[in-house]
């Protein structure tokens, strides 16, 4: 897990892409416009992007297979978690 929430980021680090490990990532209530660097980040289970300000999600954010739920409330999307369309269930 990594916790990088309330940090007022603006942009996420190109060294971000080194964190191939991380599972759980909690970027919620910063000021993020964008989460490129996030899908190369291919063994995150859960995303928590909650309170910035993004209005778009990346096409490459599709790479993700083993992400079961991302939270996106107030972040210009009208729903809070949704299931990921690779989860069978």
């Amino acid at each position: 897990k990594l916790y990088c929430s309330y940090n007022q980021l603006g942009a996420l680090p190109r060294s971000f892409v080194s964190l191939v490990l991380v599972e759980e990532l909690f970027l919620n209530d910063n000021q993020l416009t964008s989460l490129d660097v996030v899908s190369q980040l291919t063994r995150l289970r859960v995303l928590n992007v909650s309170h910035n300000h993004l209005a778009t999600l990346p096409d490459s954010i599709g790479k993700l297979v083993l992400l079961k739920g991302w939270f996106l409330l107030f972040s210009g999307f009208n729903f809070f978690f949704c299931c990921s369309p690779h989860d069978p269930e």
